[in-house]
């Protein structure tokens, strides 16, 4: 049976062992005399008992106690009365002596769990903040000398590089980051891939299947789908990716939209190298530009652009002489 050795033992049943290390007797708290109460070995719970051979003990117990139950623990002090040796495993952590009866118990378990796991980490070289508000779950890598910021959350199967920073608020799960990869705050990665030396936010969404190159930018409020966006690649604000390929050194304006769903199926955009895609492009699916080509800002693609090509779809302008100072005068203004 498992032992745990506590400071403050509280109500916690005590455990009397012998010089060997073999069990005595163990006495709940209610029924302890104060010699007893002295003792800091405490019963933690967890036992490897024979069967059918504990059956015979389980079956004699009798409530004669402070508390009038039935406590397993006689049945392991009858058996130990009758010469029956029971050896005891003293935990190196108390914590893992917790009992877990209610909420409020889950919560300081896991707590426990993430504070040991946040010290393993910063042992092995990682920099954490304040890690008392930094979540990694157990199925996390993260490699030397990255930085974590307060409030950020790994989980899953993440993969952080080394020399990584993860500014606050950002939250990782299921996602390979490449050495030197930096996260500004609140983005959101799931199910990413990002290659080394790329920067993603703030304020980024990177969903499943999205893959960025090596030394890529992905700015604020850029949302990207099942895309992959080759090395180099700019995305610096405001745009959505869906069902695309971006080619090495293109540059995505911003409020550019793929327009990826007719609303039945998904449809591809492929965009080469070394694109310019104007600001508040809506390029509606399927649809390819080719190496070197720019689109207008404002244009709604809908056909291949070809490589060098300057891509242009609006209306033409016209400025209406006075009109606006007509229009305030029949509103009043």
């Amino acid at each position: 049976m498992a032992v745990a050795e506590l400071a403050e033992p509280g109500s916690l049943g005590r455990v009397l062992a012998s010089a060997d290390g073999d069990l005595l007797k163990i006495v709940e708290a209610a029924d302890a005399s104060p010699q007893e109460l002295d003792e800091h070995r405490v019963n933690a719970g967890l036992y490897a008992l024979p069967a059918p051979a504990v059956f015979r003990y389980l079956a004699a117990l009798e409530p004669d106690n402070a508390r009038g139950e039935l406590y397993l623990t006689d049945a392991l002090t009858a058996a130990v009365s009758e010469g029956c040796s029971i050896a005891l495993v003293e935990l190196d952590d108390p914590v893992e002596s917790f009992g877990v009866n209610s909420r409020s118990d889950l919560a300081c378990a896991h707590r426990a769990l993430l504070q040991r796991t946040a010290a393993q980490w910063m042992t092995a070289g990682v920099t954490l903040l304040d890690p008392e508000r930094i979540t990694i779950e157990g199925t996390v890598t993260i490699g030397r000398d990255s930085v974590i910021h307060p409030d950020v959350n790994l989980g899953g199967k993440a993969v952080v590089g080394e020399g990584c920073v993860l500014h606050q608020g950002v939250w990782l799960r299921d996602t390979i980051l490449g050495d030197g990869v930096e996260v500004a705050p609140y983005s959101v990665l799931d199910g990413a891939r990002v290659a080394a030396d790329s920067q993603i936010g703030p304020f980024a969404r990177l969903r499943l299947g999205s893959v960025i190159g090596e030394g890529a930018k992905v700015g604020n409020f850029v949302e990207i789908k099942n895309t992959e966006l080759g090395k180099g690649v700019k995305a610096n604000h405001l745009a959505y990716l869906g069902d695309a390929t971006v080619g090495e050194h293109s540059n995505i304006g911003a409020g550019v939209v793929t327009c990826n769903y007719d609303g039945h199926q998904k449809h591809a955009t492929k965009i080469g190298k070394k694109v310019f895609v104007g600001s508040d492009t809506m390029l509606v699916a399927p649809v390819e530009v080719g190496d070197g080509a720019m689109t207008a800002a404002g244009s709604v693609v809908s056909k291949d652009v070809p490589s060098d090509s300057l891509a242009v779809e609006r209306s033409s302008q016209r400025n209406i002489a006075g009109w606006a100072k007509r229009f305030r005068r029949r509103k009043g203004k």
